[in-house]
């Protein structure tokens, strides 16, 4: 077995406390005190260290960044499937390849695919597909989609969320999300939620 699933192993199998890098104290593993996990070390780092310490968490950022090719999210996510499918931690390999997470965090990387669908990928996988990353992304259409996708998609949840954009318009910021959660329903998850959001305001802005 590789680095890499022995340390899901260990993650998935954790003890009940971990080592934050920054401060060196051992703490309760749960997400009350741990902000994230870093692959390539072996660690975490509690909320605490990211609101005290930046400095030294963006300098860990970036090392993580252009060290590993297994972004944190991936990882997260892939360890949540395996406790919600009550799969045994050293059954892995038997579901899902390292190979098939390094292939999907590089085109997270690359910003060709929503956390949103990077998780859709992960579940086709352990339902049992074959197939690389880039196969099932391209096969399950889980791109992220493009402007003129967005843009109708954009156009049609305004119009027909009528009453939360008279609350947005308002002052009511929170409505927003009505509007986009209906976007990222319409495009099946493949808007980027940062464009749509932009474009939102944009339009709405306009509008008043």
């Amino acid at each position: 077995m590789d680095d890499l699933f022995s340390f899901i192993q260990d993650v998935y199998c954790i003890n009940d406390t971990i080592w934050c890098k920054v401060c060196g104290r051992t703490l309760p593993n749960t997400s009350e005190y741990i902000y994230r996990y870093y692959i390539d070390i072996e660690c975490a780092i509690c909320h605490e260290c990211v609101n005290e310490r930046s400095d030294i968490v963006k300098l860990v950022d970036y090392r993580f960044a252009y060290d590993s090719f297994v972004p944190v999210l991936v990882v997260d996510i892939l360890i949540g499937e395996l406790h919600y499918r009550k799969i045994d931690s050293s059954d892995i390999a038997d579901h899902i390849s390292t190979n098939f997470i390094h292939g999907l965090a590089h085109i997270l990387a690359l910003d060709e695919i929503t956390l949103q669908n990077a998780h859709k990928a992960i579940r086709i996988k352990l339902d049992g597909e074959d197939g690389s990353s880039k196969d099932i992304v391209e096969k399950f259409n889980l791109l992220k989609a493009s402007d003129d996708i967005i843009a109708p998609a954009v156009d049609e949840a305004i119009a027909e969320n009528a009453q939360a954009v008279i609350d947005y318009q308002c002052g009511n910021k929170k409505a927003l999300n009505r509007i986009l959660g209906s976007v990222m329903q319409k495009t099946k998850g493949k808007a980027d939620p940062k464009i749509v959001n932009e474009l939102l305001q944009s339009k709405l802005q306009q509008e008043k």
